[in-house]
């Protein structure tokens, strides 16, 4: 009798014990995540209060994530990340600069390569690299963004909103051309077709023909610095024209222009440009 009190004395005691860890245990524990974190819910489209300017990731910027495991859309990748437990907190704001779109710590020819990729839809950019990118801050990336970062590898102009210098300087222009050996002749030529669009040459000038030698066709190219009477003809040897490729009013600008040559015998020619009192000559050879 007496050992049957005492095991039910001791099994109420149990009892409560378990029932008052477990409440303790309840009033402790955070509902969801780890202690000091806040879920999901708790960012979703909730503004970072970071400080704003420069050229680093540390603008002021709202977070949108779809769901948990996913990166988060836009900018505000800059300045947040995903921990092991699958929340987002704003605590981390990247140190990168604008024009570091691979985020090598350096600005480069890696950099123009990137930038050039994703504005041909090549390869996109996301998180940082997007931000990075963006050097103007107007949320695109697009060709001002790929000459600013050429500028700043010049030492012209910043990747910073406000102090981007877009202008396309002959140095620009041959340090685009750089690009050449290292993208597909396709992806080339329309990146040069993009910066020749919205570029206004500084000088009137007539570039060497390509190919040369030639067959049958050949490019010309010649630049205008400002709406001109132009005139591009080709001549033989003897300094008889024997084709006129051009005589007409054209605005400022970059042109090209193809000459087919299958009518004519192999040999050497020159064709001549002549526009508001600027002309030159070159030399090509066809051989068939």
């Amino acid at each position: 009798m007496i050992l049957l009190k005492r095991s039910a004395i001791g099994w109420t005691t149990l009892c409560m014990f378990l029932a008052i860890t477990i409440v303790f245990a309840g009033k402790n524990s955070t509902p969801s995540g780890s202690p000091g974190q806040t879920s999901l819910a708790a960012y979703e489209s909730k503004p970072n209060v970071i400080d704003s300017g420069g050229g680093k990731a540390t603008s002021s910027s709202y977070v949108h994530f779809a769901s948990i495991g996913q990166v988060a859309i836009g900018p505000a990748t800059s300045s947040s990340f995903q921990n092991e437990a699958g929340f987002f907190t704003p605590e981390a704001v990247s140190e990168r600069d604008r024009g570091d779109c691979n985020g090598d710590g350096e600005i480069d020819l890696l950099d123009i390569l990137t930038a050039v990729n994703h504005i041909l839809g090549t390869s996109l950019l996301v998180g940082d690299d997007l931000w990075a990118a963006d050097c103007n801050g107007d949320g695109e990336i697009d060709l001002l963004d790929l000459i600013s970062i050429v500028n700043v590898i010049l030492g012209i102009g910043e990747c910073v909103p406000g102090h981007c210098r877009t202008e396309i300087t002959p140095e620009t222009l041959e340090l685009l051309k750089s690009l050449e050996p290292y993208l597909p002749t396709e992806d080339f030529s329309e990146i040069m077709t993009m910066v020749k669009e919205v570029q206004v040459p500084i000088e009137y000038s007539l570039s060497q023909n390509y190919p040369n030698p030639f067959n049958p066709l050949t490019t010309i190219e010649y630049s205008l610095p400002e709406a001109a009477r132009v005139r591009v003809e080709i001549y033989n040897t003897l300094g008889q024209i024997v084709e006129v490729l051009v005589h007409d009013l054209q605005e400022a600008g970059y042109y090209a222009i193809t000459w087919d040559a299958g009518k004519m015998p192999s040999g050497v020619y020159f064709y001549r440009i002549a526009a508001n009192g600027f002309t030159a000559t070159r030399r090509m050879v066809l051989m068939k």
